[in-house]
């Protein structure tokens, strides 16, 4: 029988023991990949080879797409907003790898701004990234293919291929994901919500010259797409959620994996173990 007191106990104690802020015992965590050795402080030739495609990728389409559309109506889309912040995630990403992979070896005493910002970065954009592909393929997806201009590659690309670059990222690096920063994501997520709100106050329309950015986002009808802002919230959690589960999973998996006698599990100062 499981003892449902013990696991309530265990879990508050795990949320209790999370930290709100961006304070890292292991600066160095944010250059290099989770499966290096522990004292092998610069990143691989391999680790800043897979960050260098991702960013050509990510370029080269952002490039294309905006090319393809017109950017008098790209960045009203909650879609065109995470590719691009996946663009940015990217970019730093790469340029900070490729910066400690040239420079001397060195010990990173404490998180500097840079680094901050790089992890505030990140965890908005994984979460957002689960969040447009959850919420693409399950809201918006059946409607969006009865177009006569539809295009599976594309929609793959555009609502696909942003969570497969979180998986990509998450199974490398050697970063922490908290799961108070939920915050984060929830607060990108209302951004976009009041940007539409705005944009609908304004006038705005799409390039069809529909009020409604999404048929389930149209503040014409205002009760109907409340109602939906609430669920794209409870799909943000979810997302976090997933994010943080593949943070866990890869510690797990490395630390038996190199057979370590303990893995600093981001949670507190103190060392948690995983595995033996």
């Amino acid at each position: 029988m499981v003892d449902s007191e013990g696991c309530c106990g265990s879990c508050c104690r795990w949320w209790k023991n999370e930290k709100w802020g961006f304070d890292h015992d292991h600066p160095n965590d944010f250059l290099r990949s989770q499966w290096a050795p522990e004292d092998q402080l610069k990143p691989t030739l391999g680790y800043v080879i897979i960050r260098g495609l991702l960013f050509g990728y990510f370029l080269a389409f952002t490039t294309y797409f905006l090319i393809d559309s017109d950017p008098k109506y790209y960045f009203i889309y909650l879609t065109d907003w995470v590719f691009t912040v996946i663009l940015v995630d990217g970019t730093v990403q790469f340029l900070l790898a490729l910066w400690a992979y040239v420079k001397p070896s060195q010990e990173i005493l404490v998180m500097t701004k840079v680094l901050t910002i790089t992890w505030i970065l990140s965890t908005i954009t994984y979460g957002a990234a689960i969040v447009v592909t959850i919420g693409y393929w399950t809201l918006v997806y059946t409607e969006s293919k009865e177009n006569e201009d539809y295009q599976l590659y594309t929609d793959i690309v555009m609502h696909g291929v942003n969570s497969v670059y979180v998986l990509i990222s998450m199974a490398i690096e050697a970063k922490p994901i908290r799961l108070k920063h939920v915050y984060l994501v929830v607060c990108w997520q209302c951004l976009y919500l009041l940007f539409t709100i705005i944009y609908y106050a304004a006038g705005g329309t799409d390039a069809d010259g529909e009020t409604a950015i999404y048929n389930v986002l149209d503040w014409a009808k205002p009760g109907e797409t409340i109602g939906f802002s609430a669920v794209s919230l409870a799909i943000v959690f979810i997302s976090h959620i997933i994010v943080y589960a593949l943070y866990i999973f890869r510690c797990w998996i490395v630390a038996d994996w190199m057979r370590t006698e303990h893995f600093h599990l981001d949670i507190s100062r103190q060392k948690h173990k995983i595995g033996a």
